[in-house]
C-alpha cells in the first residue's frame, strides 16, 4: 500500500476480512501485516465510522 494509510492492531488470532466506512458508504479491504489492518481512507468531510469485521 502506497500514500497515506490508516492502520488498528487487532488481538491476537483476529483477522479484518472488510472494513466498512458508514458515513461514506466506501466498502475497503484491508492488508493484514503483523496482526495490524492496513486500509486507506481517501477523505473524510465531517466524520466518519470505521467498521472492521
Amino acid at each position: 500500500m502506497a500514500g497515506d494509510h490508516d492502520s488498528v492492531k487487532l488481538p491476537d488470532g483476529v483477522a479484518a476480512g472488510g472494513v466498512r466506512l458508514l458515513v461514506s458508504g466506501e466498502q475497503l479491504t484491508p492488508v493484514m501485516q503483523n496482526g495490524t489492518a492496513r486500509f486507506a481512507v481517501k477523505s473524510v468531510l465531517d466524520h466518519e465510522v470505521i467498521v472492521i469485521g
